[in-house]
């Protein structure tokens, strides 16, 4: 399949578009209190800066994106034996920072958990109201991955703010362009399937 989704694949775009909501003048503790509300679910997805909440529902498409990108990262992983942590959608929060988020799905490098991820994913179907860049920057947070218009963006951590980069400075042999093609519409198994065995054929050559 070289990449391409099988023919008669439903277009995940034309799948209900993610819900916001946003709350002001919420203090810290009132973000807590929300958490605790919320429970262990991971919806509504939470992000927070200086005072505004963002309460995010999303949808099936991203969803489906979200996953499929994280079995990919992983399948890579797993493949090169690279020792990665997927730690899902933690809650990463600082108060004297007044800023916390949920990722999409978030990495540590090696083998043991940590609070703080070393990169993060961001599925972007619809444009969100609060700066996850700067939340990012100031929790330390060393690079966030954006999937965005059928693509995977880099942005790395860097003195007060983040550059965009062609790859992963975390993760320099992972093609992202490579990976990005087998982030299809339906079949995740096949997806995996057909991305590790591109995965074989470019160790053979």
């Amino acid at each position: 399949m070289n990449g391409s989704h099988p023919n008669g694949s439903p277009n995940l775009d034309s799948l209900d578009i993610n819900q916001r909501t946003y709350l002001r003048n919420i203090r810290w503790r009132d973000f807590q209190a929300i958490a605790r509300m919320r429970g262990e679910g991971s919806v509504p997805r939470l992000a927070y800066l200086d005072g505004v909440l963002e309460l995010m529902s999303p949808s099936t498409g991203h969803e489906w994106n979200k996953t499929l990108i994280a079995r990919l990262i992983e399948a890579w992983a797993d493949y090169y034996e690279v020792d990665l942590g997927g730690i899902g959608s933690l809650t990463v929060g600082e108060k004297r920072k007044e800023s916390a988020v949920e990722p999409d799905e978030c990495y540590v490098l090696g083998t043991e958990p940590r609070d703080v991820p070393d990169f993060a994913i961001e599925v972007h179907r619809t444009e969100t109201g609060l700066d996850k860049l700067e939340i990012y920057r100031r929790l330390g947070v060393r690079e966030v991955w954006v999937w965005k218009h059928g693509k995977l963006s880099v942005y790395q951590r860097k003195r007060g703010g983040y550059a965009l980069r062609r790859g992963s400075g975390l993760l320099p042999e992972l093609d992202l362009d490579l990976l990005s093609k087998y982030v299809w519409p339906a079949d995740q198994r096949r997806a995996v399937r057909e991305y590790r065995s591109a995965l074989a054929r470019r160790r053979r050559h």
